[in-house]
Parts: structure tokens; sequence; C-alpha cells
């Protein structure tokens, strides 16, 4: 095994946006990056750079929607690393037909439910004994406020397949951290705010590195005893 002495952070859906800036951040930070993206070609590309840039990263396929990708990923890692110090779950969709309550299609609420809920338990899930192995293991799932029952009246009628699946996530992420607290392992969510990127679209505010310094910001510097908690940008929030 090749983990050496620095820590060993995974991130999904990092070959752009907000996944590709936390990429960039944690390496700043000093961490080995392994990075995935269901697209291999741009995960490679995405990878490519950052090391021509003095990074520390490798690049391995996945799509969170696929138990076999994730599964093909748990054993990468497990040949390669001695432990998994940080998984950023980073990877997330806006299906088509994402509309209202009462226009959104069950396909697209399905594809929500899998790719923003279902692929951060399953990729979670399969790092499990690796992120065991860590002095200090940590998930960040990457979520939004719009998820929030409080926050339904921001942009009403959009989203509804996202937000009801970045929902479950919170529930997902705080049912997790009670089971994963004996293991020494935190648990948390975190609201990168609204993105200019291809998801969150030219009008958002924020630049992907402004959303990647809250990832990062949770995912390093939070306390591990800090667990099961949403932070809204660096301050923590209610669910």
């Amino acid at each position: 095994m090749s983990s050496g002495p620095r820590a060993v952070s995974v991130v999904t859906g990092a070959n752009r946006g907000l996944g590709f800036a936390v990429a960039r951040q944690l390496l700043e930070h000093g961490a080995h990056v392994v990075l995935t993206a269901r697209d291999a070609r741009a995960g490679r590309a995405a990878a490519d750079l950052l090391n021509a840039n003095g990074g520390d990263v490798e690049f391995h396929p996945l799509d969170v929607e696929d138990s076999g990708s994730v599964r093909d990923l748990g054993a990468f890692l497990t040949q390669r690393y001695a432990h998994v110090d940080l998984l950023v779950n980073n990877a997330g969709a806006h299906p088509e037909g994402d509309g209202s309550a009462m226009n959104v299609s069950a396909t697209a609420m399905m594809q929500a439910f899998n790719v923003n809920c279902l692929g951060a338990l399953r990729v979670s899930q399969e790092l499990f004994e690796l992120l065991k192995r860590s002095a200090a293991g940590r998930i960040v799932n990457v979520s939004t406020l719009l998820a929030s029952p409080s926050h339904m009246d921001q942009f009403p009628g959009q989203f509804f397949a996202y937000r009801i699946a970045k929902s479950a996530l919170n529930t997902v992420t705080a049912g997790m951290a009670v089971e994963l607290r004996p293991f020494g392992i935190s648990v948390n969510a975190v609201h990168p705010g609204w993105l200019n990127t291809r998801m969150g679209g030219p009008s958002a505010p924020l630049s992907a590195e402004e959303g990647a310094a809250s990832v990062v910001h949770v995912g390093l510097r939070v306390e591990n005893s800090i667990s099961g908690r949403l932070f809204a940008h660096t301050e923590e929030c209610s669910w």
C-alpha cells in the first residue's frame, strides 16, 4: 500500500465545478486527492490539470448510480491505501423534468434520489472500512438549504425532485453520524451556496472556489467530535 504521509481525500464528481474546486483546495492543504468522475475522459483531464500545477492527484472513474462502479472504487482504494481520511460526497444532478411538486415526473424524482441521496450512501458504505482505519475519518455530504422545509418558499415551484433528494440526504447524514460515532468518523452536511457552475447557472452570486472553501472548512477544520450537523457556508445551522 502507498498512502504515504499525506491525508487521503476522495472527492466524487470532481471533474468540474464545485468538486474540482474542492479537490484543488484540498491539495493546497497538503492532501493527496483521489478525484472521481463518471466521465472518465473529463476526470483524467481534470486530474492531469491539477497534477500539472503541482498537485498530488489520482483519478478513478465512478458512477455513483452503479453499485459495480462503486465496488470498483472501493477495491482500487483498498489496494492502494491503508486508509481514507476524508470522503466528500459531491456528485449530484438536476434531472430533466424537475419542476414543481404538481408537475415533476416520477422518473425525475427517482433519478434525483438515486444520484443525490443513494449515491452518497453507496459510496459511504463502500469506504466505511477504510474510513475506520483513519485516525479521524470524516464524511462531508454536499447538500443545500433549499432542502429544508423552512426554505421551501425560495425558488417556489422549482427543483422539487432535487430538494426532496437532498432532504433525504440530510436525514442520511444524521443517521450515519449516530451509527459511525463509535468508530470515530464524523458525518456532516454543508450548503456551499448558490454557485456559478454548470449546475448553478450564470446568475449565481458565488464562485465554485467560494463554495469549495465552505466544504473544505467542514472537512478539515471542524472538530471531528462535531457530527450530524448541517453547515451553511462555515456556520452551523438548523436542519
